[in-house]
């Protein structure tokens, strides 16, 4: 039996208490704006003057590449067409995917959340629970159970919110401690009242307390096991139970750049003023009378020396400039994302792309799976709440390939292909235009698609017979008669 002290609702786990300055940057990096600039930006010295400073925080601008990143990362998964493929023949598991979450939210938006969370902070919690069921007076009804008053339901549990947890010898959750920040903001007129209850969640019961460690609520938990799932990027070395991303180390880069961009702006306003050197003609010398240098809208000069703009020397803006293309090239390699959206550059091999393209393909493909192992396991629990099985037939299947190139880098890619391939297997060249026609068209409906792989099909036939053709005419035009054989001198 978990102890139910006041100790027990203080106590946090020491990775929760570890980690909270580098989760509230990362939520900083991904929102951007002022908070983010007016906490991260630096003094590049501390010779700078603190009106320097302050017009140069004025002027700065975040270039936020930390928000994109995740985006493309999730869009592969859950906004690209049916990309995540749910066959789970169960009418009451169809209704609750259209609001898992009992927000309103489908499982795609719920997960694609999750997934958010999962990459910025390297890891993600779903708590699987069954709602408490009201005070009814009168027995429950089946239109009850449609309406889903008794249906499980999905919630995502940030980092910042799992205050501790305690794992058996196999790495399994004994239970979970998790902080549930309230406000009872139901009446206008009225004071907001903020409080946290925690939540503890063990293998056969459950319990709620108030921070004063006083009991609220609690109940079995028929299951046998704690109804929290855990997603990971990737597991970290020092604390096994939470993940880690590349995240950290790519937003701190992102801050980099932002502290070079303004560094860089600065120095160009200071050294950028040009000055107008030239020798005057000997009547506009200064003899105190104050002559005028402009004459007719002209400027006279003497000697032999055309009049020149002297000004600092920047040439030290370019290291500028390199150092920020340098960061932007880094973030890329980090986030394993070199070949996404971009042209392929003339001095890159093929070679490289290629190999830049399956480490992409690679990592999503990574981050897919632990998504998809994740998904399954809480469906699991949650047709386990319900005294139900998980059924062999259901089937929950997340993407192993994605289109990672741009669609210019595929489209050279297949005139490559057929360079390469048209003679000796047009089969290859037709699978390879009929996967760019498939992005061309943006997956078109089955119709089309056939009508497609039909005329491809049919074009690499002809494109065989020509092929044949053009052998055939080689071998005749190297004999000294067409069709016979060549006679024998002795």
């Amino acid at each position: 039996m978990m102890r139910t002290t006041k100790a027990a609702v203080d106590r946090r786990a020491a990775a929760f208490t570890e980690r909270q300055s580098v989760y509230e940057f990362l939520c900083q990096a991904y929102e951007g704006g002022t908070v983010y600039r007016e906490a991260n930006l630096f003094r590049h010295s501390p010779r700078e003057t603190e009106n320097d400073f302050n017009r140069r925080a004025a002027q700065a601008v975040y270039p936020n590449l930390v928000r994109p990143t995740l985006g493309i990362y999730r869009d592969h998964l859950y906004k690209r067409g049916e990309a995540v493929r749910r066959d789970i023949d169960d009418a009451g598991w169809q209704a609750f995917s259209t609001n898992c979450d009992l927000g309103g939210h489908d499982l795609n938006a719920f997960w694609s959340g999750v997934a958010i969370h999962e990459l910025l902070f390297g890891w993600m919690g779903v708590l699987v629970d069954s709602p408490v069921l009201p005070q009814l007076d009168r027995p429950l009804t089946q239109a009850d159970v449609n309406d889903g008053l008794t249906r499980p339901y999905f919630v995502a549990v940030c980092p910042m919110e799992i205050a501790d947890w305690s794992l058996d010898e196999y790495g399994q959750l004994n239970w979970v401690h998790l902080l549930c920040a309230y406000t009872d903001n139901t009446d206008p007129m009225a004071t907001p009242i903020e409080t946290t209850l925690h939540r503890f969640y063990g293998r056969n019961e459950w319990w709620v307390y108030d921070g004063d460690g006083n009991l609220v609520s609690n109940g079995l938990n028929p299951l046998g096991r704690v109804p929290f799932v855990v997603v990971r990027f990737a597991s970290s070395m020092r604390h096994p139970f939470i993940g880690t991303s590349f995240m950290e180390d790519y937003a701190g880069l992102n801050r980099a750049i932002m502290n070079s961009i303004s560094l860089r702006h600065d120095f160009l306003a200071k050294n950028s003023l040009q000055i107008l050197t030239l020798q005057l003609m000997p009547a506009l010398a200064d003899d105190g009378g104050g002559s005028e240098i402009v004459i007719r809208n002209l400027i006279e000069y003497a000697g032999e020396h055309a009049p020149q703009f002297v000004g600092p020397d920047v040439s030290g803006a370019q290291w500028m400039f390199q150092h920020v293309q340098d960061l932007v090239g880094w973030m890329r390699q980090m986030a394993m994302l070199q070949d996404v959206e971009v042209q392929v550059q003339a001095a890159e091999s093929g070679v490289a792309k290629q190999v830049d393209f399956e480490q992409t393909n690679a990592a999503l493909a990574a981050f897919a799976d632990g998504l998809q192992n994740a998904e399954i396991e809480a469906t699991k629990l949650w047709f386990a709440w319900q005294g139900r099985e998980w059924s062999d037939a259901y089937v929950i299947d997340y993407p192993d390939t994605f289109n990672v190139r741009s669609l210019e880098a595929d489209l050279a890619s297949a005139l490559a292909v057929r360079e390469v391939y048209g003679d000796l297997s047009p089969t290859v060249v037709a699978e390879s235009l009929g996967a760019v026609a498939d992005r061309l068209l943006d997956h078109p409906d089955a119709a089309l698609s056939e009508q497609i792989e039909d005329e491809l099909t049919t074009n690499a036939g002809s494109l065989t017979a020509e092929a044949v053709d053009r052998g055939r005419m080689a071998t005749e035009s190297t004999s000294r008669e067409p069709f016979e054989e060549p006679e024998t001198v002795v």
